[in-house]
């Protein structure tokens, strides 16, 4: 099996906080896991994980493979953070590798890299996501 890292170029933003992982375990985070999931010829692996951070940081990563596509199939993921009550706080959308192919490769999306409004932080209790491919 061939492991192939992708970062997501389309909302990637560097953050300073990959650099130091000291540094940012001093800011508050939440974490939310996400169990296997598939959409249409695509899978995302059990494991894949969102952290959000007290200043607006937020970072994606998980592994994404296609069962069926020569043409390369693409994975689409969107996470929607919910307050305690169920009501919508925010909705991040991050983009997976481009032309994946079904000769059992694995990619590593992420960790993809976005900012969110930190107003949001304290509220968020849980994480839902949908795949599309």
């Amino acid at each position: 099996m061939k492991t192939i890292i992708f970062l997501s170029s389309l909302f990637f933003t560097f953050s300073p906080f990959s650099l130091n992982a000291h540094f940012k375990s001093q800011i508050p985070s939440k974490t939310f896991n996400f169990n296997q999931m598939t959409a249409g010829d695509c899978v995302l692996a059990d494991g894949s994980t969102v952290t959000i951070w007290a200043d607006g940081n937020i970072e994606f990563s998980g592994t994404v493979w296609t069962n069926h596509t020569h043409s390369g199939d693409q994975w689409h993921h969107i996470i929607t953070f919910l307050d305690s009550r169920g009501l919508t706080l925010f909705t991040m959308r991050f983009e997976g590798p481009d032309h994946m192919n079904d000769d059992g490769t694995h990619y590593n999306f992420g960790p993809s890299w976005q900012k969110f409004d930190p107003k949001f932080f304290n509220d968020v209790s849980t994480a839902t996501a949908k795949g599309f491919c």
